[in-house]
């Protein structure tokens, strides 16, 4: 696949469903062309955590972040779990790859009960949901899991399973969501399948959570649902100026009797894949169209405007250079991670950022960076 020398790509080429093609239903989500206001640096406040590089917590790029009032919890591009403290201050690995008690091969989907005081990781690969304490990040135990793509945890402790490919429930019906109660016992299906295959490609995780709700993007449907534990609800219609998503009846020409189709998607001239994340102002989305060029925007839920750029421009106007795309939010800021040997290829003005550059070599651990947009001044 080509590779990206300055935003930097978090693609998995795994297994994408499909569903029918929704009514408008929704808040209507228009990433516009052409912008009614243009992004300036000083619109974009960032801070930045430095995570310390040692042989132990050694990491080339993040999947996803949990953070807590004093800790962060990075999972390794679903390889290694590490827990640094807000500073960065290197902690420990949680648990480690392997097949046996306590060890992962996939680690994918990051959860922290912080009622329970434990911290749980779903293996895909390995097929199984694992716990350790919170305290002391030891192994307390593990359960069996079934085939998925991804996971959240519901506000009521149940857990809302999606999986690309469909969940057979042995009636001749798919669906794409399973919800389980925490012993992992079915509670029911939602939202049937029409197009599943094994093949697909996702510009990140097709879940994300936001004001404690459970959101599922599939990367070919316009519609973002809310997961709930009997029920799912459109939220949001996504639209992408002269982008367009490829239609159903395309996807099912290109992917009949289960066809690799991922890299003729993304050398179309439809968008290949999008990602959403949500703070209580902005929604952001990254996306790939047109044979693999990517878009970064932003959509003021407040104002109802949308900033839209290519990520080389967004990089140009906010000198983060290195940039990945969304991974997490907290405390209404976007977070992501700066690669600091794209960084240091560039000249950069910022101050805060020259400043922790002076102690960070092209070998260390990605800078994180969590980052929020204010255009009132």
């Amino acid at each position: 696949m080509k590779k990206y020398p300055l935003f930097i790509l978090s693609i998995s080429l795994i297994a994408c469903g499909d569903s029918t093609r929704s009514e408008l239903r929704g808040r209507r989500i228009d990433f516009e062309d052409n912008n009614k206001i243009e992004l300036k640096k000083e619109n974009v406040i960032c801070q930045f955590v430095a995570l310390e590089t040692t042989d132990a917590s050694l990491f080339d790029g993040i999947e996803t972040v949990e953070i807590s009032n004093d800790r962060l919890f990075i999972n390794q591009k679903c390889d290694k779990v590490l827990a640094f403290d807000r500073t960065g201050k290197f902690i420990a690995q949680i648990g480690s790859y392997g097949k046996g008690p306590g060890e992962y091969i996939n680690p994918y989907v990051l959860h922290i009960d912080y009622e329970k005081k434990r911290i749980s990781i779903a293996d895909r690969t390995g097929s199984k949901l694992l716990h350790y304490r919170l305290d002391n990040y030891k192994y307390i135990s593990s359960q069996p899991l079934f085939n998925f793509t991804s996971c959240a945890w519901l506000n009521d402790g149940n857990i809302a399973w999606f999986y690309q490919a469909g969940f057979d429930t042995g009636k001749r019906e798919k669906y794409y969501i399973k919800v389980t109660d925490q012993n992992l016992n079915k509670i029911g299906y939602l939202y049937p399948v029409v197009f599943a295959s094994h093949y697909g490609v996702y510009a990140g995780q097709p879940i994300y959570q936001y004001n404690k709700n459970v959101f599922l993007n599939i990367s070919y449907l316009s519609v973002i649902q809310i997961i709930n534990k009997k029920s799912i609800t459109p939220a949001y219609q996504i639209f992408f100026g002269s982008h367009h998503m490829p239609s159903l009846e395309w996807l099912q020409k290109i992917g009949a009797n289960d066809a690799n189709y991922a890299m003729k998607l993304i050398n179309s001239e439809y968008i290949s894949s999008y990602n959403i994340k949500e703070t209580d102002y902005l929604l952001s989305v990254y996306y790939l169209v047109n044979g693999g060029h990517s878009y970064v925007g932003f959509y003021d839920k407040v104002k109802n405007i949308s900033y839209k750029y290519t990520t080389d421009k967004f990089l140009e106007i906010t000198e983060l250079y290195g940039l990945t795309s969304s991974v997490g939010v907290f405390n209404n800021y976007f977070v992501a991670s700066i690669m600091p040997n794209v960084l240091k290829q560039h000249e950069i003005k910022r101050d805060d950022l020259r400043s922790l550059l002076v102690n960070i070599s092209d070998e260390d651990n990605p800078i994180l960076c969590l980052f929020k947009i204010n255009t009132n001044n």
